[in-house]
């Protein structure tokens, strides 16, 4: 490439760069844009993303840096990626410096952007701030929704993670996947906390709404397990659950081992 003065053409580079980051070729990448004379801001962006992609974030904000001493203004790719590597490096410094050029660039509107955002607020354990930033989201995918969820959950705040829940848009709910109900679970019992009864009516109604039927299975055994009343709050919930999972016998054998019932059992 370099003796057909390939890295003379931007968009090529692009292309090259992109496909060696998805290799996790990283090596082979830095070096082809070492020798591109006026990289451009697509070029600059394909290599922050595949330094992130690859596991070197410390690389992406060198990278980030040299782009902006060449004057070329970063895009909403740009930031997606450098909020991505303070993420993994929890560097709050370069982070924090980060958000407000995303504001003065006006990306505060990109949904992808500003999902990364909450994210890398919460990894911080900055709940506070996470949650602003969601709050003043004009527009939120259910990625959204999802991360600042996991972000009350990482720092055992089940009341609003239940809340954020119940107000999540059915188009957004209907689009949560199965994975995301197991990692809610998952997350509370790796982090060493002990779920309470709002922990376990949030998964469970997750589970209901995405018609994830092993996953509830195995919220019951873990409550089971770990010698939880069975009471009004949990017990609806599993009946709710596996009515919702099309499994009715399971709901109704549930419903009669409640000792109080409300009008939902």
């Amino acid at each position: 490439m370099i003796k057909t003065n390939a890295t003379k053409d931007c968009f090529l580079m692009n292309q090259f760069i992109s496909a060696c980051s998805s290799l996790s070729c990283i090596y082979l990448a830095t070096s082809a844009f070492s020798h591109v004379e006026n990289p451009t801001v697509m070029v600059y962006n394909a290599l922050i993303r595949g330094c992130v992609h690859c596991g070197h974030p410390d690389q992406a904000l060198v990278y980030y840096v040299n782009m902006l001493r060449n004057n070329v203004m970063p895009t909403s790719y740009s930031f997606l990626s450098l909020v991505k590597a303070c993420t993994l490096l929890m560097d709050s410094v370069f982070g924090k410096a980060a958000h407000a050029p995303i504001w003065k660039h006006t990306f505060a509107s990109n949904v992808f952007v500003q999902t990364a955002l909450v994210e890398f607020y919460s990894t911080l354990g900055d709940e506070g701030n996470s949650r602003k930033v969601f709050d003043d989201m004009p527009e939120r995918d259910v990625f959204s929704w999802t991360t600042i969820i996991l972000a009350h959950v990482r720092n055992g705040d089940m009341v609003s993670a239940q809340k954020l829940f119940d107000d999540m848009p059915e188009k957004n709910i209907a689009s949560w996947e199965y994975n995301d109900s197991w990692y809610v679970f998952h997350e509370i019992i790796d982090k060493g906390m002990i779920p309470d009864e709002v922990t376990m009516t949030t998964v469970l109604s997750a589970c209901a709404h995405l018609g994830a039927l092993e996953i509830g299975k195995e919220i019951q055994l873990y409550l089971i397990q770990n010698t939880f009343d069975l009471d009004v709050y949990i017990g609806s919930s599993l009946v709710d659950m596996y009515a919702k999972c099309g499994s009715i016998d399971e709901s109704l054998l549930v419903s009669y081992k409640l000792q109080n019932k409300n009008l939902f059992c």
